[in-house]
């Protein structure tokens, strides 16, 4: 589909996908020109949850044509940065931007991870962010970056900071992600479901 309808809190938002079957989905790095199912539930865990993004600096890792973060952007975060570290996802996150959310609260930027300038060009302050949200970032495409992955959510989250990660387990080689997070982090399952 060149496009799809989504409702967020009582408002229609509008996605712009690129999908090719050209082996990589559409884009450089790899399967971000599409709203993932995992993106969609994440949007309205959010919508469900108003009270955890409201007033917060929110970035999302990963965020392809930008569903999540504009949701987050829509149900009251402070300030949204959506990034991807494919620059035809962030194009496209962009005119996503422009068509559904008119404030000034959201923008997007190319964050490839483990890059330390990219790193550095989205904090906002020394602090990091209060909350991260990434949407089928853990899939086996990507299998030899999770330490960087990880790496770059510790750099990003502030002190009292939250991950909220949606997931969909394709291959048994992804479980290697959730043993470098539970390194990091405590980890809360919400549902298997």
């Amino acid at each position: 589909l060149d496009s799809r309808l989504f409702r967020i809190d009582d408002k229609d938002v509008y996605i712009k996908q690129n999908w090719k079957n050209d082996g990589k989905g559409g884009t450089e790095i790899g399967f971000g020109a599409t709203v993932y199912d995992c993106s969609f539930v994440l949007s309205k865990y959010l919508e469900s949850n108003k009270e955890i993004i409201d007033n917060k600096l929110v970035i999302e890792l990963g965020c392809g044509p930008g569903l999540t973060s504009i949701a987050a952007a829509i149900l009251g975060a402070r300030y949204t940065v959506a990034t991807d570290g494919d620059d035809i996802s962030i194009a496209l996150t962009n005119e996503n931007i422009q068509r559904n959310v008119n404030r000034y609260n959201i923008k997007s930027k190319r964050l490839l991870w483990g890059d330390n300038h990219d790193i550095e060009s989205v904090l906002i302050d020394n602090n990091g962010y209060d909350i991260i949200l990434a949407a089928d970032i853990a899939a086996l495409p990507y299998a030899n970056h999770y330490n960087d992955l990880v790496n770059t959510l510790v750099r990003l989250l502030n002190k009292s900071g939250i991950v909220l990660l949606c997931y969909q387990r394709r291959h048994i080689s992804e479980d290697d992600f959730f043993t470098l997070l539970q390194e990091k982090f405590i980890v809360t399952i919400l549902s298997n479901d």
